[in-house]
């Protein structure tokens, strides 16, 4: 069996700042017992190492940037869409010019915190558009 958790929300509360979306130890201990038992991959949107860094155990695999980045215990690695990485470079930059400056840009996706956003957010992208950018990936 395995078992999968999702980091902002289930290990840690969701909170306005996402750099203090702490685990509580307790949590921390829990998740270790689990792991000792299941095989346990801890899925996120945010950066992989940035999950790890929060999570500070080895023994979990660790899925970030959606499950697009994924590590584990002996040297497990593996990245999928490296290829898109310059097509997410232009959204960082989409990012900034509405200065939003606490942006990632990774292999998988270029994402920022809605707490970043200037205010009022630009109108959604409309959805015929979208569709011809995603078919354009």
């Amino acid at each position: 069996m395995v078992l999968f958790l999702d980091y902002d929300g289930t290990l840690s509360p969701i909170v306005e700042q996402p750099d203090k979306a702490f685990m509580s130890d307790e949590m921390r201990a829990s998740v270790k017992a689990i792991a000792s038992v299941f095989t346990t991959i801890v899925v996120s949107g945010r950066a992989k190492d940035k999950v790890r860094n929060f999570i500070q155990l080895d023994d979990l695999m660790y899925a970030g940037s959606h499950g697009f980045d994924i590590s584990g215990p002996g040297g497990l690695a593996y990245q999928v869409g490296t290829r898109f990485l310059p097509t997410l470079q232009t959204g960082a930059f989409a990012l900034l010019a509405m200065n939003v400056h606490d942006h990632v840009p990774r292999a998988s996706a270029c994402s920022t915190h809605r707490s970043r956003c200037p205010s009022p957010l630009p109108p959604p992208i409309p959805p015929s558009r979208a569709r011809f950018s995603l078919r354009s990936l």
